[in-house]
């Protein structure tokens, strides 16, 4: 499913609760990000769909984004809210997936003063990996819920040549105004 809205990474989370995704079982990222709304807060655009976030708590990293999308019956206006975690240098944005309170949707991101990159979860690689019991976790529904995420995990997910993100596919943010 091509991510086309929000700051991709709620989009990110979005699209979980329709598709294919991979989620896991804690927040990715070991301690929340502070969202200041210099940083964070504003218009973005993304290919042909338009983006407004708000920090809704700057402290503990949480985020809303809001877009529209056109529908079969008209246009309907999408929300979703999120947090942003760090471990060492990488940053993920996470939200709680609606179907499944005990999962977190995510996705890893790259922040700079006008622009954010965001990386989707490879879902077919973590299929691979997790059903050769080379990453902890299980598959339901044709999606990957990942187990304990070790250090190494993470290390693993962030390595280029895993294929365990789309890093030839990311999705680019420019911000548009404040």
């Amino acid at each position: 499913m091509k991510l086309k809205s929000v700051f991709v990474l709620v989009s990110v989370i979005i699209v979980l609760t329709g598709c294919e995704s991979v989620m896991t079982t804690q927040p990715m990222g070991e301690t929340v990000v502070q969202t200041s709304p210099e940083q964070w807060q504003g218009t973005w655009l993304h290919h042909e769909v338009v983006v407004t976030t708000t920090v809704m708590d700057m402290e503990n990293g949480l985020l809303q984004a809001s877009w529209m999308e056109r529908q079969g019956d008209g246009i309907d206006m999408e929300v979703a809210k999120g947090s942003v975690r760090a471990t060492g240098d990488m940053m993920f944005f996470v939200a709680k997936d609606e179907n499944q309170p005990e999962a977190y949707a995510w996705a890893r991101v790259k922040k700079e003063d006008n622009y954010l990159i965001m990386w989707s979860p490879n879902v077919e690689q973590f299929k691979i990996l997790v059903e050769e019991g080379k990453l902890p976790g299980k598959i339901i529904d044709g999606s990957v819920l990942l187990g304990e995420l070790k250090p190494e995990t993470l290390e693993r997910i962030d390595d280029p040549a895993a294929n365990l993100l789309m890093w030839d596919a990311p999705d680019v943010f420019i911000r548009i105004g404040n």
